[in-house]
């Protein structure tokens, strides 16, 4: 409900009640790493959840795509870098990781690496959300 009426603050904080009774789902930690980076402007506290959800889940693609991501946030694009490519050995399958390290290479103005990562993500991803947003991504590289 937070969420729907933009209340980030709030959002963010049933989100994290939520992790202090369940940190048995990777996804938990999905969306209040999300509104800390994308609405509160905050990747500080994004990095210490995605840090919290390694230790949850240290064999999970899913753990590493979020500290990655949340590192870029923090302009910490080595260990970001890293940790992204952690993810995509544990699942080359999974389309976020290469998203981010798009976003990650565009960040780096290394345009090349970033179409090429965007592209991997649509490829795995044609129909859903993450697919959509790295072709958008690609094509606003193109266009630049």
């Amino acid at each position: 409900m937070y969420l729907q009426t933009k209340d980030y603050e709030k959002s963010v904080k049933s989100y994290e009640e939520i992790l202090e009774y369940n940190k048995q789902d990777i996804n938990a930690f999905v969306r209040p790493i999300w509104i800390y980076l994308d609405f509160l402007n905050d990747p500080t506290k994004a990095v210490k959840l995605s840090e919290m959800a390694v230790i949850a889940f240290p064999n999970d693609a899913m753990a590493y795509n979020l500290l990655g991501w949340s590192q870029t946030g923090t302009l910490n694009y080595v260990e970001a870098e890293k940790n992204l490519k952690k993810s995509i050995e544990i699942d080359s399958t999974s389309a976020a990781p290469y998203y981010n390290l798009g976003k990650l290479y565009e960040n780096q103005d290394l345009i090349e690496d970033a179409l090429y990562s965007y592209q991997k993500a649509y490829e795995l991803d044609q129909a859903g959300s993450i697919g959509n947003l790295a072709a958008k991504r690609y094509n606003n590289l193109l266009i630049e």
